[in-house]
């Protein structure tokens, strides 16, 4: 944009950056509004139009000052012309007094993106990497509003996980604190009564096995044989 020097003053640092991604460049072109004018690859936006300084995640594209700045140029060289010409000089005072002037002209000339601020520099010449603090910072901030709230997520998650395992697990150590949930579910009075019965049964219980029908298990020889048992596989014997 013009007069981006005399908005900031002649002393202000400003720093130029490209169109970080190619899908962007329409927008970019319709932000910046310059008649038969496209931005490409070569194209550089002056740091005083983006918010944070350049392209940031949280304001990527330029916003600030886009119809220029309204300003009009300085009068200090014209007020110093004045008063050069008020007063009678020397023609070689006022020879080198003129030059002085026009150098100071054309100091100030070549700090100032006349045409428009974004310029087609070479990409050697621009310090990509440069981040301001105040860019920075706010990224930071932003990482960290992010971070909270994940781990936020994360809490509630394994609460969540926590009901769960505690709804799905059932046994007798998930209910022995209450006499009334024992005698509901096992039908005797109470946890310890439980226990001892459990301690009475266990070793016989090791030897128990459980019909799973007719080929569960072989007949061992303390059973008696198919020809020895009622029903309708009893065996009949003839004998002569």
């Amino acid at each position: 944009m013009p007069h981006v020097k005399e908005h900031l003053g002649s002393n202000a640092s400003i720093k130029l950056h490209k169109c970080p991604k190619e899908e962007w460049y329409k927008k970019w072109s319709k932000l910046l509004n310059r008649d038969n004018y496209e931005v490409n690859k070569n194209t550089r936006v002056c740091s005083n139009h983006f918010e944070y300084g350049q392209p940031r995640e949280l304001a990527p594209h330029p916003k600030l000052h886009m119809k220029g700045y309204e300003i009009t140029t300085p009068r200090r060289l014209l007020m110093r012309n004045t008063e050069v010409h008020s007063k009678p000089v020397a023609s070689k005072s006022r020879k080198k007094l003129s030059e002085l002037v026009d150098s100071e002209n054309v100091s100030l000339t070549t700090n100032i993106c006349t045409d428009s601020s974004t310029c087609n520099i070479s990409d050697d010449i621009i310090d990509e990497n440069e981040i301001s603090k105040e860019s920075l910072s706010a990224e930071i901030q932003f990482l960290k509003i992010q971070l909270a709230e994940k781990d936020h997520q994360l809490s509630s998650a394994k609460e969540k996980i926590k009901d769960l395992e505690k709804k799905n697990s059932f046994g007798i150590i998930s209910i022995k604190h209450s006499d009334n949930l024992i005698r509901l579910h096992t039908g005797l009075a109470s946890y310890s009564l439980f226990c001892w019965l459990l301690d009475e049964v266990s070793v016989p219980a090791s030897n128990m096995k459980y019909y799973k029908g007719e080929d569960s298990h072989e007949t061992t020889s303390y059973q008696e044989n198919n020809a020895k048992k009622p029903g309708p596989k009893a065996q009949i014997i003839l004998r002569r």
